[in-house]
Parts: structure tokens; C-alpha cells; sequence
């Protein structure tokens, strides 16, 4: 019988550290489209280089790929290195600071319970084998990580409901209902972002309070 998942919160401490890593780069390769982004996660990426949502697409950084229907963004790996994009030669991230949220986690994964945003320990492992203690805070490395988390849940919670509405219009053959969707989610909440992630929080509530379609779902 498998061990119970035992959930952990930013504040404690967790074997996650590999003093020994060389670069080898393997977990940011092979990883297809699973690395999603978030909002505050292109609100970092683009500051740091510079480039916007739109722009970070177009040159192949991000790509866009369908869950039950919904449009999200995920970062792109090279078809020929099978990398992701922003991978250097030297293994190393080359956007580390700014890089996703996914990224930084890695080998935690987080759950959504009834308590919040939890983490716990994944079968993931890196072939350095060593690990020290961190807290998982300083591990993440995100500002405002009360903030983050407590967008994670909203987010989590509002995507979850957009899935099962587009799933629900395209088994109903209502492809423009399903399109319309998503091009008004991608514009609201990934084309057009303020430059701090501290402003997206701010931005992103009003959107709730203004956007009924987006809080509540909606069929407009």
C-alpha cells in the first residue's frame, strides 16, 4: 500500500536542495507542453526580457495548447533539442529568476485541499541523487508568496470552471461559443497585463469584481 501524500506548507522544511547539480539540464527537457503558465508567471517572463505575451509566442518561447477545450499557454521546447527555450548551453536556465512557477517547484508538486495551496514530495528525482533541507519558501523563490498562493487557488478554481464550460459547448457543437471564450480569457488575463506582478494581484481582482463572465463562469 502506498504511503499516504503527506502535504506541506511554504513555511516548512523539505529535502529539495542538490548541492552536486552540474547542469545537466534534464528536467528541462522532454517536457512537451506541461510546463502551463500562469499570469503572474508571463507577467515575470516578459519583464524580464523585455518581450510581451504576444511577442514571446511569436518568436517560440511560449507555445498554446487545449485542456477540454480551453486555450492556455505552456513554454515551448525545441523540436529539434526537445529543450525548452530558454534553456543555455551551459544546462542552465537562462531566464532562472524569472523563470515559471512550475519550474521552481520542481520536485515538489501542490495540491489544492480545503486547507489552501499545499505541497508534497513527487517520485521526480534528480539524477545528482543528494539532497539537503530548504524551506519551501526560500526554495520557490516568489514574492508576495502569500499573494501567489492565494491567487493559485482562485485561478485554479476559475480555470476549472472555463474547462468544463468549453468542455460542455464543444460537445454541444458550439465551436465560436468555445473560441470566443477563449480569445476573451487570453486577452483579459494574459494580453493585457500590468508590469508588476504586485499590479497583476490588484488587476486581477478587479477583473472579478467587473468581469461577472470570469468569476462566475457565465454563458456570454
Amino acid at each position: 500500500m502506498a504511503a499516504p501524500v503527506r502535504y506541506l506548507t511554504a513555511g516548512e522544511m523539505a529535502r529539495l536542495r542538490t548541492p552536486g547539480c552540474e547542469g545537466c539540464g534534464k528536467c528541462c527537457r522532454g517536457m512537451g507542453d506541461t510546463i502551463c503558465l500562469d499570469p503572474p508567471d508571463v507577467v515575470r517572463l516578459s519583464r524580464a526580457v523585455g518581450r510581451n505575451f504576444a511577442a514571446l509566442l511569436e518568436d517560440g518561447t511560449l507555445g498554446l495548447h487545449a485542456e477540454d477545450g480551453l486555450i492556455l499557454p505552456h513554454m515551448a521546447m525545441d523540436p529539434g533539442t526537445g529543450a525548452c527555450r530558454l534553456l543555455g548551453a551551459d544546462g542552465r536556465c537562462g531566464q532562472h529568476a524569472a523563470r515559471p512557477a512550475l519550474c521552481r517547484l520542481y520536485p515538489l508538486g501542490r495540491a489544492y485541499t480545503e486547507e489552501g495551496l499545499r505541497y508534497f514530495m513527487t517520485d521526480h528525482e534528480c539524477p545528482d541523487g543528494v539532497r539537503t533541507k530548504v524551506r519551501i519558501r526560500d526554495w520557490l523563490g516568489i514574492p508576495s508568496l502569500e499573494r501567489y498562493e492565494d491567487f493559485l487557488c482562485s485561478w485554479h478554481t476559475l480555470v476549472g470552471r472555463q474547462k468544463r464550460l468549453c468542455a460542455k459547448a464543444q460537445a454541444a457543437g458550439r465551436t465560436d461559443w468555445v473560441r470566443r471564450r477563449n480569445l476573451r480569457l487570453l486577452e483579459t488575463f494574459y494580453l493585457s497585463l500590468p508590469d508588476g506582478e504586485d499590479d497583476f494581484y490588484t488587476y486581477y481582482e478587479q477583473c472579478l469584481r467587473e468581469r461577472p463572465w470570469a468569476a462566475a463562469g457565465g454563458d456570454r
